[in-house]
């Protein structure tokens, strides 16, 4: 079986790596530079998750894979602060889709101020912190928890969902 992943950063494929390992076998897992067709800080769930599902689309047909997996992750208003989400979308080769959503806490304040100038998340955690290219590694979350909780591992709670509810032959 080949999965396709609609990105080449590390931490989405790592996450479908890790969510695959041990549970199927001889699976071949690539990443492959996809556009989401949304902006580049998605600001509303919508637009999250039609961006992981342009990724998941389009990923199956350049890859021509089994699987088509596409993340994204965004920002949303509710209650005049800023949250964290994301979604998963996985497609098979038939057309089925399985979309799943998560990874949601409300931002810090001063994460919240860089986002509404139109910063986008990873760039703005740099600037706040001193890093480069911390969405390629522990992601915000990984900062703001302290490194309690990475983005691969959320993302990878993320992908096993929509992977288990796509393959479950039962359900």
């Amino acid at each position: 079986m080949k999965i396709a992943v609609g990105s080449t950063n590390p931490v989405k494929i790592d996450s479908v790596k890790n969510a695959t390992e041990g549970r199927l076998n001889g699976v071949v897992i690539e990443g492959f530079e996809v556009s989401s067709s949304v902006s580049d800080q998605p600001m509303s769930d919508e637009e999250t998750k039609n961006g992981a599902e342009e990724r998941a689309v389009k990923v199956l047909k350049l890859s021509k894979a089994d699987i088509g997996v596409g993340l994204e992750g965004g920002v949303y208003v509710e209650d005049s602060r800023i949250w964290n989400t994301v979604w998963c979308s996985v497609i098979d080769k038939n057309g089925r889709i399985e979309n799943v959503n998560g990874l949601r806490f409300m931002l810090p304040k001063k994460l919240e101020k860089e986002i509404l100038k139109g910063e986008e998340m990873g760039p703005a955690m740099d600037k706040l912190i001193g890093s480069t290219d911390i969405k390629k590694k522990q992601g915000a979350i990984g900062v703001i928890t302290d490194g309690w909780i990475s983005r691969e591992e959320c993302y990878r709670n993320l992908v096993k969902i929509a992977l288990g509810r796509l393959l479950s032959k039962e359900w």
